[in-house]
């Protein structure tokens, strides 16, 4: 099996329009669908909100924007896709939207061998101005081979693939990982949102008893979760003093942060 993703270019991207906006949430408008997967819009929404949240980013939760705009008289996704800036700043408040089309999609079957790809393209723009903020286009294939096994081998092996491919749908996996791939490409990848966490994860551990995690919903005291605090961003100051009171010492760093990040929090939920 051989997976493979976007290849990065060698042009640096240019982030100016993206570093001037400065967006805190995205809303993911449900994909066109160019492909003749019909079900290609649904399972590449449920793989977009992961690496865009790990990336720093409030993501509408996509379920709820699909049910909220086909409630709202936007059956289809064309039409979807059609709807005012002006509109979605004033009934939904995203400070970007990612558009996206799905140009190809599904598991493809030859003589010997097999084949699953994904293929989509990119676009977020800025809600208020209309302004393009970054793009990319994302591309995922995973194939099946002979290995070695010679032309039986690859018949038997294609004959198989494709008799497991009937109950078995590789896309979610796959575009998964492509669309992780992309959003963190070192040359043209999604910059850092103002909620990314150091570590890179959505959430963070320490012990049993202290977490700190992404949200947008203010600050949340949780005692039911043994005492987890729900941050709403991660603070610059504060982690430069771990980063400073804990040199080299990288799982440290990130204790003392939650430390001071807890008191932090815990002191303006009081004056609140």
């Amino acid at each position: 099996m051989l997976l493979s993703g976007c290849v990065a270019t060698n042009t640096p991207y240019d982030y100016s329009a993206l570093e001037n906006s400065r967006p805190r949430s995205i809303l993911v408008i449900p994909p066109l669908n160019n492909s003749i997967e019909v079900n290609a819009p649904y399972i590449f929404l449920s793989t977009i909100t992961r690496p865009l949240a790990e990336k720093g980013y409030y993501v509408f939760p996509v379920a709820v924007i699909d049910r909220f705009l086909k409630e709202n008289g936007l059956p289809t996704p064309v039409e979807m896709n059609g709807i005012p800036l002006d509109k979605i700043a004033q009934h939904i408040g995203a400070d970007a939207v990612l558009y996206v089309a799905i140009e190809d999609w599904g598991q493809k079957y030859q003589l010997v061998s097999s084949t699953t790809v994904v293929h989509s393209t990119l676009r977020l723009v800025d809600v208020n101005t209309g302004v393009l903020l970054w793009q990319a286009t994302v591309r995922g294939v995973r194939s099946s081979d002979d290995a070695g096994a010679g032309l039986l081998g690859a018949i038997v092996n294609a004959l198989a693939t494709q008799i497991g491919g009937s109950v078995t749908d590789y896309t979610p996996g796959l575009s998964s990982f492509s669309n992780h791939r992309q959003i963190n490409d070192s040359a043209s990848g999604l910059l850092h949102g103002p909620y990314f966490n150091p570590d890179g994860t959505i959430l963070w551990r320490t012990g049993n008893v202290r977490g700190a995690a992404v949200r947008d919903v203010g600050l949340v005291f949780n005692s039911m979760a043994r005492g987890e605090i729900a941050a709403k961003s991660y603070d610059e100051e504060l982690w430069a003093e771990a980063l400073e009171m804990a040199a080299g010492d990288e799982q440290k760093q990130k204790e003392i942060y939650v430390e001071l990040r807890s008191k932090q929090l815990a002191n303006e939920k009081m004056q609140h």
